[in-house]
């Protein structure tokens, strides 16, 4: 084998895995499954969106996503361009996302932006310790007028 060759493997082993976890992040979220989302993050795991609010550790995690799905409609994330930096136990990740809510026959985009993400391995595999959402498209950017929790069409 060549040399290097099981180091170039495991990274993109690892690479993969963190991309399934960014899955798996939003079928949680899209589904209502609050506890399986905030086990995809580190027992202090955050979740900030720029200028907006921060929500630190598993269980204010959970509770976030209980209160999405209690909301009118159903959200769906697209996550894409997706670009994954592993160096050893910690890794880096990016990714553009556009949340969506579909709700009374209607598709709408609530959000979009970018995602910074700090992820740590754990011995049950890799985990986010904190996502940082920026938004481009959401509350004030851009002068479109969206608020958190509530669509609005951003159609010309």
């Amino acid at each position: 084998m060549p040399e290097g060759a099981d180091e170039c493997s495991r990274e993109h082993t690892d690479a993969e895995q963190i991309r399934n976890l960014f899955s798996l992040y939003a079928f949680a979220y899209d589904q209502g499954e609050a506890n399986k989302f905030a086990a995809l993050f580190a027992e202090d795991g955050v979740f900030e969106i720029v200028d907006g609010p921060t929500v630190r550790g598993r269980e204010a995690l959970a509770s976030m996503v209980t209160a999405a799905a209690a909301r009118p409609g159903r959200t769906l994330h697209m996550v894409s361009n997706v670009r994954v930096t592993v160096m050893g136990d910690d890794a880096k990740g990016q990714a553009y996302v556009m949340l969506l809510l579909i709700s009374e026959g209607s598709l709408r985009v609530v959000a979009m932006g970018t995602y910074d993400d700090t992820l740590v391995r754990a011995p049950s595999g890799w985990m986010l310790s904190r996502r940082r959402f920026k938004p481009d498209v959401g509350p004030d950017a851009n002068g479109i007028p969206i608020t958190w929790g509530a669509a609005t069409d951003v159609s010309p």
